[in-house]
């Protein structure tokens, strides 16, 4: 799950050691103590609606037909609340209101932890230069996908009463 193999502390070779119930990469060198932990990393989503539509978006590199929500890793400093409209200006230069949390999720595969919220957008679509394309998607049409911001975008539907 590290991946550290040397320590960033000393510069010594880590090794497997139990470090709260379970082996973690550790420093066996006396007095350093690096453990790498693993903790997973935030992330921030936005279900973003504007203009009527929910806004999916496709990253550069991804498949032609994979869209997936507004995303961005939270930076230091900042709450998820600022992270989130943050990413929206940056990647399709909107400006952005919360509406609502809809949830914190578990991203296993990545080792991340989603923090989702509907966000409601104004102005014109710009796409920023780390997408690829975006897309229009009526919110009735929008269908959640089994893993990772899916999971959000489950949730959001279901409490609109939709699929």
């Amino acid at each position: 799950m590290s991946d550290f193999r040397y320590c960033p502390k000393c510069g010594t070779g880590l090794v497997e050691r139990e470090a709260g119930g379970r082996p973690r990469p550790s420093c066996p060198k006396e007095g350093c103590g690096f453990v790498a932990w693993g903790n997973p990393t935030p992330v921030v989503a936005a279900i973003l609606e504007h203009e009527g539509s929910v806004l999916l978006v496709r990253n550069k590199g991804w498949p032609e037909k994979l869209y997936g929500l507004v995303t961005g890793f939270l930076e230091a400093g900042e709450s998820p609340e600022q992270g989130v409209l943050r990413e929206v200006k940056e990647e399709l230069d909107l400006d952005g209101e919360i509406v609502s949390l809809v949830g914190v999720y578990a991203f296993e595969m990545r080792n991340e932890l989603i923090v989702a919220y509907h966000v409601k957008a104004t102005g014109t679509v710009k796409v920023s230069d780390e997408l690829e394309d975006y897309k229009r998607v009526d919110p009735n049409k929008l269908r959640a996908w089994e893993f990772g911001t899916g999971l959000a975008v489950r949730d959001w539907l279901a409490r609109r009463g939709g699929a």
